[in-house]
């Protein structure tokens, strides 16, 4: 670490976490699992074009994603088969989805 200018290490490290962000989907559980289980269950890959689609694309794809994930869990009444999910579709904003895919929250940079 460069103890010199911190800022300049800070500004260095957020511009690497730029570069190599990837869009991603987490389930929200509908209650606590393990921490080890969580890791393999509730963060769903996505596809690796995701980011060149309109943004209307995008949402239309991460529902039939999270759709699927709740497909394959099969029982609304397991943790897993959550009650929404997140979009981290830039590092700077976030899209929260209720269960039916509907937007209900957005958290950062919107430029749609």
């Amino acid at each position: 670490m460069n103890d010199k200018n911190p800022e300049l290490t800070e500004s260095a490290l957020e511009k690497e976490k730029r570069r190599i962000f990837k869009p991603s989907l987490h389930v929200i559980p509908t209650g606590r699992p393990t921490p080890l289980f969580s890791a393999f269950i509730l963060h769903i890959k996505t596809p690796d074009n995701l980011n060149e689609l309109s943004f209307e694309n995008q949402i239309a794809v991460v529902s039939k994603v999270f759709k699927a994930h709740q497909d394959k869990i099969k029982s609304p009444t397991h943790w897993a088969y959550g009650k929404g999910f997140r979009y981290h579709r830039t590092f700077d904003e976030t899209l929260e989805f209720d269960s039916d895919c509907e937007l209900i929250k957005t958290k950062g940079d919107t430029n749609e």
